[in-house]
């Protein structure tokens, strides 16, 4: 047995395929798109943690490192 069809047969197959492939990777696109988005893109970095003495400080003061605790010295 041997099947033969005409060639336009083929191309039609592939066409229908390539065009599926095209309209499926559009959708698995928006899927991924989605999914990145939830809960949101760019998701904010925790707040820093400030020293205490940074915290006080305002433009044009001396910065004043912290200080050993008493009997602690050396």
């Amino acid at each position: 047995w041997i099947l033969s069809l005409p060639l336009w047969v083929y191309r039609v197959l592939m066409l229908g395929w390539a065009l599926w492939l095209a309209f499926a990777l559009l959708g698995w696109l928006r899927w991924g798109w989605e999914a990145l988005q939830q809960g949101g893109l760019w998701r904010a970095l925790p707040p820093r943690r400030r020293h205490a003495t940074a915290a006080g400080n305002r433009a044009g003061e001396a910065h004043n490192p912290p200080q050993p605790p008493p009997g602690r010295e050396g």
